[in-house]
């Protein structure tokens, strides 16, 4: 979804197993490789064509980036 014109997406490991995935958007050439915890949410924000993985905590307002 968006938010504050960002793109914010979330993805979760549903298992009880370290995971790994590739968030691949075409329209951004991102094709990253990302590895879950057990259990694990991470909050990504696409800015600017880049992908940002974040402690994003919506409406309160604090926000770190950390790029891939």
């Amino acid at each position: 979804y968006k938010e504050d014109g960002k793109t914010v997406i979330r993805l979760f490991n549903s298992t009880d197993k370290n995971q790994s995935t590739t968030v691949k958007i075409d329209k951004y050439s991102i094709d990253k490789k990302v590895d879950f915890a057990k259990f694990e949410v991470k909050t990504f924000i696409i800015e600017n064509g880049q992908l940002f993985e974040t402690n994003l905590k919506l409406k309160g307002r604090t926000i770190v980036w950390k790029r891939f």
